[in-house]
């Protein structure tokens, strides 16, 4: 098969050309990343070509169930939409002054500026790391399960709410208690005993 580019004027030749560098194009973020409702979508403003071309209210296209805000000086890859500069999207981004640097082979982090991330390390491992706080919001009576595993806490613990443990106690410190302590019904504050003769021990406790 042959091709004839005997119509093509030098003009057509030219837009052509200009449509393929459009299409794809690297670019920097100018601001940091906001949400536009008007848009539906987060935008940014970024420079291209070397700073040479900025273009305001870009449209950051993220994946489903996925999104992140990208500071000022993040970089981006921009695709122009039909070859256009005046339609332009982000489909990429990537910003090297945060990125962890030590994963592995089919590790996955998930990471922000502050340090903060979720690491799914080969090991079965999931690491959280977080500056100040941890929370996991669970809605109505969902809970958390962990199946034969450890938990080890090495700070304080605080419970608001009853404890209930299927297995046995062991506590190698002291043991304090507000109100009252029951066993097999009995209880620590109230019980009584019945005297024994001078000497002998009391009755068990009622």
């Amino acid at each position: 098969m042959s091709y004839d580019f005997s119509d093509h004027s030098r003009d057509k030749i030219n837009t052509l050309t200009e449509q393929s560098i459009q299409f794809i194009k690297p670019a920097r973020f100018l601001k940091h990343t906001a949400w536009k409702e008007n848009y539906k979508s987060h935008v940014n403003q970024i420079s291209m070509f070397g700073n040479t071309m900025i273009r305001d209210d870009t449209r950051l296209m993220q994946h489903y169930g996925f999104i992140s805000a990208p500071l000022a000086g993040a970089n981006a890859l921009v695709h122009g939409i039909m070859g256009s500069n005046s339609n332009n999207v982000i489909t990429g981004t990537h910003d090297e002054r945060y990125t962890p640097r030590d994963l592995q082979p089919g590790e996955v982090v998930l990471f922000d500026y502050q340090g903060q991330s979720i690491e799914l390390r080969h090991s079965q491992t999931i690491n959280i790391s977080s500056m100040k706080t941890t929370t996991i919001n669970i809605d109505g009576k969902n809970q958390i399960t962990i199946t034969d595993g450890l938990v080890h806490i090495t700070g304080n613990a605080t419970i608001d709410r009853d404890v209930e443990i299927d297995g046995n106690l062991h506590v190698k410190g002291n043991v304090t208690c507000d109100s009252d302590v029951t066993a097999s019904g009995i209880s620590l504050k109230s019980h009584k005993h019945t005297s024994g003769a001078q000497g002998s021990p009391t009755s068990p406790p009622q």
